[in-house]
């Protein structure tokens, strides 16, 4: 039984949750979809019993979003590193919501609420004090949000 599920694991990590980090948005955006159409997957995958000391997120994609966040932003690797942890976290809730019935988002809803929690998490991370400083840092980060 651990070898299938081991096997499972593995296949759904390659063909569900690794995707392009060429966009930040999509790889929230593919995450979010895997969890609004494979709910049981999801399920396996997210909502089962951590023994002590495994990771917390399957995230195949996760240095190359760090290498993206710290480029784009000009911020250290730490700073990049916890911003994409909270936006996991974000994420995450959004996806446990889906794949549980408890709330369904249509496509614009997961859209505006991942555009919006980034510019909130941009804002806080590069200490934007205005609207024309939060553009500029949008701007640079265009190619993270397509």
């Amino acid at each position: 039984m651990e070898t299938l599920r081991e096997e499972l694991m593995a296949y759904i990590r390659e063909h569900y949750l690794r995707e392009d980090a060429g966009s930040y948005k999509q790889v929230a955006l593919s995450f979010l979809h895997f969890a609004q159409r494979e709910k049981n997957l999801f399920q396996l995958v997210y909502l089962r019993h951590r023994n002590e000391g495994e990771t917390l997120f399957e995230d195949p994609n996760e240095m190359q979003t760090i290498h993206k966040l710290e480029v784009n932003l000009e911020l250290p690797r730490q700073k990049a590193a916890e911003m994409h942890r909270r936006m996991q976290y974000y994420s995450y809730s959004m996806a446990v919501m889906m794949a549980t019935g408890y709330l369904n988002f249509s496509e614009e809803e997961i859209s505006t609420e991942l555009t919006e929690y980034y510019r909130i998490m941009l804002s806080y991370y590069k200490q934007v004090k205005t609207e024309e400083e939060l553009q500029h840092w949008l701007e640079r980060s265009r190619n993270l949000l397509v």
